[in-house]
């Protein structure tokens, strides 16, 4: 019934679409500046015979001599004198030098009402084009516009700027994938239950599950919307993101209570647990806020070069070094939540457990500082993926290391009766015959 309501939430969603094969970019322009940068797209590598497109439409223009310039990140034909990054921000230029560092070819007079079009052909590999609106002679700018960028290509190409280009398949596949995850883990919730073993852990284990589920799912509705009208779902894209930031936030958590000896005991120090990730999540949000508002497109476009990418990737850090620690005092103890003595399968459990999820930790920073000497434009995708893969690889390794059958490898064939009520009181805080005084 979930799943079906969610279809049809996506099929009137998609039904409203206009076909429409293009990024397109529309709004009011209002600024004190000048020299105003209003959007970026990502060519992609055209040959002779092919075309890129941009075409715009500028209207209610209150300056007369407003003008709208396109620019190259670094022009192989040098009608750009010198690359993007050398004129924005540059404050040392005038607002007439940098418009006469587009090129001539490229800057376009605006009347009150201006339709024009420009090709982009002829480039070996992709390069990111910036529009920008200026009038020099102005106090400040006020105008409506309306952009259409188009790479060549089919349908899953041609409306996405190459940084773009692949998302939506990769969300599809990974949309399918969560689903197939969704009943798995319904039925080891339905196991468990009719067991009468208190799942706790796999409850959780399943909510992060649907929540990412959720998270796949709203992003494709929006680049299924973006391949069809150039705009998307922008709102539906910025939630299923929160809950991609959620889910990792969620499995963290998870991690760190497990390493713990979650539901073995009370857990001394659960409060202090609960409010480290209060204020992890809030901290999270902040961030997540903070980038939103505060990105500069026409200057990062991969979220990890940013301010805010590099405190999430400390924040991991931080709680990497707080899971370690979690799993050492539990080894060095010899005891998980309060047992007074760890049988083989435990020790067995948490070495395996440390370093798959210690490897999941530590994929984010890795694959950070990898993906920053990449090209631009295979930033987001390559990060996203390999992001996603290890996120999916690592709750599907969880849900292993939960499953009731599988759990019971982790058992000494010696003590199979002790090690079994062991089982239930670490995983899933079932009330076992074997006393503390055995353990």
């Amino acid at each position: 019934m979930f799943l079906r309501t969610l279809f049809v939430i996506a099929f009137l969603f998609l039904l409203q679409c206009n076909n429409v094969y293009s990024k397109r970019e529309t709004g009011h322009l209002t600024s004190t500046n000048i020299w105003q940068f209003v959007s970026i797209f990502c060519y992609s590598a055209i040959p002779p015979e092919t075309t890129g497109n941009f075409t715009a439409y500028v209207s209610n223009v209150n300056a007369l001599n407003a003008v709208l310039a396109l620019y190259i990140d670094e022009d192989p034909e040098h009608k750009q004198k010198v690359a993007w990054s050398q004129i924005y921000g540059n404050h040392s230029l005038t607002c007439e030098e940098k418009i006469s560092l587009a090129g001539k070819d490229r800057v376009f007079l605006i009347t009150p009402s201006t339709s024009l079009q420009f090709l982009i052909s002829n480039y070996s590999r992709p390069h990111y084009w910036y529009a920008v609106i200026a009038d020099c002679s102005a106090q400040n700018l006020y105008l409506t516009y309306d952009f259409t960028f188009t790479n060549p290509g089919g349908a899953w190409t041609r409306q996405f700027s190459v940084d773009e280009q692949g998302l939506l398949l990769t969300y599809l596949i990974f949309f399918i994938l969560y689903s197939i995850g969704m009943l798995l883990c319904g039925w080891e919730y339905r196991i468990l239950r009719a067991k009468k073993l208190n799942n706790l852990t796999t409850l959780f284990l399943f909510c992060i599950v649907a929540a990412q589920f959720a998270s796949n799912f709203f992003l494709v509705i929006h680049y299924g919307s973006y391949s069809t009208n150039g705009i998307g779902a922008p709102h539906l894209s910025g939630f299923g993101e929160l809950l991609d930031m959620i889910t990792s936030i969620a499995l963290m958590l998870l991690l760190i209570l497990i390493a713990k000896g979650w539901i073995v005991t009370d857990l001394r120090g659960k409060h202090l647990i609960v409010a480290a990730f209060v204020s992890l999540t809030l901290s999270y949000f902040a961030v997540f806020i903070w980038d939103h508002v505060t990105r500069d497109p026409a200057s990062t476009v991969y979220f990890y070069n940013s301010v805010a990418g590099i405190v999430v990737i400390v924040i991991r850090c931080i709680i990497f070094a707080w899971f370690i620690l979690c799993l050492y005092q539990s080894f060095r103890s010899g005891t998980t939540g309060g047992m007074k003595s760890v049988m083989d399968f435990g020790k067995i459990f948490f070495l395996v457990f440390g370093t798959v999820f210690g490897i999941w930790f530590l994929v984010l920073p890795f694959i950070a500082a990898v993906v920053s000497g990449v090209e631009p434009w295979n930033r987001l995708k390559i990060a996203t993926s390999v992001l996603l893969t290890f996120k999916t690889i690592a709750l599907l390794f969880l849900g292993l290391m939960l499953w009731p059958s599988i759990i019971k490898l982790y058992s000494s064939s010696k003590h199979d009766e002790l090690t079994k009520g062991v089982n239930n009181k670490l995983l899933y805080g079932q009330s076992s015959q074997v006393s503390d005084d055995q353990l």
